[in-house]
């Protein structure tokens, strides 16, 4: 059996929010991921359709988008700004994610190419 980690989810990143998966369709996506014992908790469809699931451990969201094709580690925190600042001060190389508002999050990629999205929000 393997052991469950006590405790919550922190890391200079922020709260682990989900493993987001992109998704072509994601009614599909989502009846496989439903057979599998995970259950929807909240879902939208701006600005794209994506749904939120959970197995009462992970969370995993599909999105039916073609901002990202890989599957990506999301990370939040209501103190983006200052942890991004804090990974650029340590020489991390990300990409800075912003809008009309500011910023919104960073985007990471490690050395053996996994995706990090880091975005201001809470878990």
């Amino acid at each position: 059996e393997m052991p469950k980690p006590s405790g919550s989810s922190h890391s200079l990143l922020g709260s682990f929010g989900e493993l987001s998966i992109n998704t072509d369709d994601i009614r599909p996506s989502l009846e496989f991921w439903h057979k599998l014992d995970f259950i929807p908790t909240c879902r939208s469809e701006k600005p794209y359709p994506w749904v939120m699931l959970s197995d009462g451990t992970l969370t995993i969201g599909l999105h039916q988008t073609k901002t990202f094709s890989d599957p990506a580690f999301t990370y939040v925190s209501s103190d983006v700004a200052m942890r991004v600042g804090v990974l650029e001060n340590d020489g991390v190389p990300l990409q800075r994610l912003q809008n009309e508002s500011g910023l919104q999050g960073a985007l990471l990629t490690a050395p053996d190419g996994q995706t990090f999205f880091l975005l201001k929000g809470d878990v």
